[in-house]
């Protein structure tokens, strides 16, 4: 509990490097490459699952927290190396935090946060027990398997990652209404595994590009374009609060119940008509608020004419 406490606490950084990354690119005009650089991220899981499967393999789990601590060393020292300018004072701290507030209130970044809440709370299913589940429930899994599914997980992100700006194109609204669709068909996949053949998952992992790179491309992004001025870093922050704390957090809770209790098959088909069902709603709304936004602008439209 100490531990998993203590990491909780890092999870903060995910959105202040996420909004770093952005204001750099904002400042040469390519703000919409985001992608392209969130790309190396994915490359580093990949590789560092990988490797740190095998040596816990063989040297036991100690060897995984030793790799990590040195890792982690490693990026302090280039953290500590890489110039950083002071940032710029802010006179109307209170003007921020209301334009904030006002932004999060409007009809769209509400239903586009709810939506990010409950995805990621379906999504904790997988992220949290998926290994655990193949552990537990398969013949033959191991510590290299579980290596080789989080390789084959991050390797799909990096051309999801590498096109997004093509992928956000079409707007953050279609995106992440067919992530829906692809994360159901994903649980029902992991419910289906032969528990003989463990490895079949391998075949199952290239979906984690579109259910999560696709998703949380579009989510930045509208991040990016939502965020009123002074808020950048704010606004990455929230995104990255609901989706890895909050939602992740309490499904973890939900699930590891759940799964206890009904196993891990049934919980993983629960989740997909969950995803379904919340996915429906979510596309219904955004689809009678994009409505009534046109036929405002169109009532807007036909008034000044008249004047």
């Amino acid at each position: 509990a100490f531990v998993y406490g203590l990491s909780m606490l890092g999870v903060s950084w995910m959105g202040l490097r996420d909004a770093r990354v952005l204001a750099t690119l904002e400042k040469f005009g390519r703000g919409s490459e985001f992608g392209q650089v969130r790309k190396f991220a994915a490359v580093g899981w990949g590789a560092s699952g990988l490797v740190m499967g095998q040596l816990q393999d063989y040297l036991g789990r100690y060897a995984l927290f030793g790799g990590f601590a040195s890792i982690e060393l490693a990026l302090m020292l280039l953290l500590a190396l890489v110039p950083m300018e002071p940032p710029e004072r802010s006179d109307g701290k209170a003007e921020v935090r209301g334009s904030l507030w006002e932004t999060v209130r409007t009809a769209e970044v509400s239903l586009f946060l709810s939506n990010l809440f409950v995805y990621g709370f379906c999504a904790s299913a997988v992220e949290t027990y998926l290994f655990v589940y193949l552990l537990r429930d398969f013949q033959g899994a191991s510590d290299t398997l579980v290596g080789c599914t989080l390789v084959m997980m991050t390797a799909s992100e990096v051309p999801v990652f590498q096109f997004a700006d093509k992928i956000l194109g079409r707007g953050y609204f279609p995106v992440h209404a067919a992530c829906h669709w692809v994360f159901a068909l994903r649980c029902l996949l992991y419910a289906a595994l032969p528990a003989a053949s463990p490895w079949l998952v391998l075949g199952i992992e290239p979906l984690h590009g579109i259910t999560f790179a696709a998703m949380w491309a579009s989510a930045v992004d509208f991040g990016r374009s939502k965020a009123p001025a002074g808020c950048a870093a704010r606004f990455q922050a929230l995104l990255n609060g609901i989706y890895f704390q909050a939602a992740m957090g309490l499904g973890s809770l939900f699930w590891g119940r759940a799964m206890a209790a009904e196993g891990y098959r049934a919980s993983y088909r629960f989740d997909a008509a969950l995803v379904v069902a919340w996915g429906l709603l979510w596309s219904f709304a955004m689809l009678r608020r994009s409505r009534k936004t046109v036929a405002r602008e169109s009532s807007l439209d036909r008034s000044l004419l008249d004047c």
